[in-house]
């Protein structure tokens, strides 16, 4: 394989993305580009990575409550709607239900 020094992060981040829109496959690609298949598939993990992480850090903090409020208050027991339900979606298919009353 031709190898062109040290590529940085946008680099990859567009090549994956030529690829994708390319139609060819991984390794037809990386023939094409003269670059070696693994080193792609290595960088194509890892910005999938940084994609799900960038992407989860705005859903928390976009969601996360004033951490210094350190609780929800659902009122007194007792008082209010006679039926209270909290769900959270915890991401990966769990989910937490709270429910009074």
């Amino acid at each position: 394989m031709h190898k062109i020094g040290r590529r940085g992060v946008e680099t990859w981040r567009e090549l994956v993305g030529r690829q994708a829109r390319s139609g060819l496959s991984v390794p037809a690609f990386c023939r094409q580009e003269q670059l070696n298949e693994k080193t792609f598939y290595g960088w194509r993990a890892k910005l999938r990575g940084r994609q799900a992480a960038s992407e989860a850090v705005a859903v928390c903090s976009a969601s996360e409550p004033d951490p210094r409020a350190g609780f929800i208050d659902l009122g007194t027991v007792g008082s209010g709607p006679p039926r209270c339900e909290i769900r959270l979606d915890l991401g990966g298919g769990v989910v937490l239900q709270v429910v009074r009353g």
